[in-house]
């Protein structure tokens, strides 16, 4: 078998590229080098770009090998100067959406009772973008050193001033497929970074244009809008009304549409706007419960829930007396809010129920801290027992004595998330396990 490198130089020279980039006598010649070196032998191809000698050279060739090979110019990108060049390179290593491996997912099957079917956010069959068919806006890159930096720059900057539609037309210039998906995605996270919930409506006509990004497009829309996020200590409605707000404005854009995904991602947005104000607590406190609207309570107890377990030793309390700690917790109320707003990334919580099995299409559902999903029941003491679990199974290592507790526990949802929960997590230790070897 030709090895990889070997395999390349063959390709090189069929292609009238010499076998050492001092040979090359033009731009074109020492760019062709660079690319067919990168697989066998990065090191030399990153000394090489680093040589070039001028800045135009040097921008095409980190462009070139960024789209080629998304994740893995870190390296390059601080040879370029400030500007959409350096920006774009920086978002291609940054973006981990673009490398990984990723297909089309299809609506899932409906449940018989309430709640998400699976963590994967994906309109109804059928449900298409207002943006679908505008033209592309061709040339209005032309003579840019990096057309393609230039075309997501502009259409960031149109996002950014509310224009939907000349986005679409901006990132129609690039072939459809992942870079034209790209711009689009990032254009909207900008819109929304920018303009908050009045860009929303327009943010889900965009994210219909993502192809396979579309169901990342829309969750990274709703981190988007979930900010900032006052602390859970904070009882003041006024310091909640934005966030209040835009989870009507989410509800609204999807009503006419597919109203069964907007109220998921309704669900969504209180899970991460509710992870984020309990996340960093220094104690746990339920003042933001007074002014929280009842969608996000079921999302503020398992916040609540995951926070206090952090704070403490799993083993100090049995399931019964966590409930209890998490119960009184939410009850009480700090006299003066403690902290700022939430400005972390929100971290979601690895996924445990990602697909329904069997009759768990009768289990009602909550989205749970963003990116899974969690029983859900009206009795309050049961859903805080559920919450404890969640988070039990998330710690560094698993609190796995509370969910053998709750095995045995006397409500059947109880019994069901526990015994869940422990067969996830052994599956999931599995793959690890093969995975190292």
């Amino acid at each position: 078998m030709i090895g990889a490198l070997a395999l390349l130089a063959v390709i090189a020279c069929r292609s009238g590229s010499p076998g050492d980039i001092a040979d090359c006598g033009d731009a074109d010649c020492r760019q062709e080098w660079i690319l067919a070196t990168w697989e066998g032998d990065r090191a030399a191809a990153v000394e090489a770009v680093r040589a070039l000698k001028e800045p135009i050279e040097r921008l095409t060739v980190v462009a070139e090998l960024g789209e080629r090979h998304p994740g893995e110019t870190q390296a390059l990108c601080a040879g370029l100067p400030p500007g959409p060049s350096h920006e774009r390179c920086q978002r291609m290593n940054d973006r981990p959406h673009l490398w990984k491996e990723s297909s089309p997912v299809a609506p899932a099957d409906p449940r018989a009772a309430p709640g998400p079917a699976t963590n994967q956010l994906t309109p109804a069959a059928g449900i298409i973008s207002s943006f679908t068919d505008v033209p592309a806006m061709d040339s209005v890159c032309d003579g840019s050193a990096d057309r393609r930096a230039c075309i997501e720059e502009r259409a960031r900057a149109a996002a950014r001033s509310g224009a939907g539609r000349r986005v679409a037309r901006l990132c129609g210039e690039f072939e459809p497929g992942r870079w034209r998906w790209e711009c689009t995605f990032t254009a909207t996270e900008a819109g929304l970074v920018a303009r908050g919930r009045g860009f929303y409506a327009q943010s889900t006509d965009l994210c219909l244009l993502t192809g396979d990004f579309r169901s990342r497009c829309l969750a990274h829309g709703l981190i988007r809008l979930a900010r900032p996020v006052p602390p859970a200590s904070d009882g003041e409605a006024r310091h909640w009304v934005n966030l209040v707000a835009s989870a009507d404005a989410v509800r609204r854009s999807w009503e006419p549409r597919d109203p069964a995904l907007g109220a998921v991602l309704v669900q969504r947005f209180w899970s991460e706007v509710t992870a984020a104000a309990w996340g960093t607590a220094p104690e746990v406190v339920g003042n933001a419960l007074d002014v929280l609207p009842a969608e996000a309570v079921p999302h503020a107890r398992a916040a609540a829930a995951a926070r206090l377990l952090a704070l403490s030793d799993p083993r100090s309390r049995d399931l019964a007396g966590w409930v209890t700690a998490l119960g009184m917790a939410l009850e009480a109320r700090a006299e003066t809010a403690q902290g700022g707003a939430a400005t972390s990334p929100f971290a979601g919580a690895f996924d445990l129920w990602p697909v329904d099995r069997g009759d768990e299409g009768e289990i009602p559902a909550a989205v749970y801290r963003g990116t899974s999903r969690r029983a859900l029941s009206e009795d309050r003491d049961t859903d805080l027992a559920i919450c404890v679990l969640e988070a039990a199974a998330r710690l560094r290592p698993p609190a796995m004595a509370l969910l053998d507790e709750g095995e045995a526990h006397p409500e059947p949802r109880v019994r069901w998330t526990a015994s869940r929960l422990k067969e996830r997590l052994q599956a999931r230790e599995t793959r690890r396990r093969r995975g190292t070897r």
